[in-house]
């Protein structure tokens, strides 16, 4: 398998690309605002939020349905909502 930077200098046509993972907690709405402020110029947004417990759906409350969608949903929105219109405007 190729590296996601190679994969990218592939798609750019040049040899300066670069490829990272960052870790944040998508349900702070703070950090991933800071988390975003710092990327710089972002052409592939790979969104890899997910939060998920073990338990009878039945047992599941509201409170943790909540968090779920916050993290999973919302977390993936705003990253996009983001990140998206630079990115067609870059082409």
């Amino acid at each position: 398998m190729r590296a996601p930077a190679a994969l990218v200098s592939d798609r750019r046509g040049d040899s300066a690309a670069s490829a990272r993972g960052i870790a944040a907690d998508f349900g702070d709405v703070g950090q991933v605002d800071g988390l975003l402020d710092c990327l710089g110029e972002v052409d592939v947004l790979i969104n890899n939020v997910g939060l998920f417990d073990v338990a009878e759906f039945t047992e599941i409350g509201d409170a943790e349905w909540t968090r779920y969608l916050e993290i999973n949903l919302m977390g993936t929105v705003r990253s996009s909502r983001r990140l998206l219109p630079p990115m067609l405007e870059n082409g």
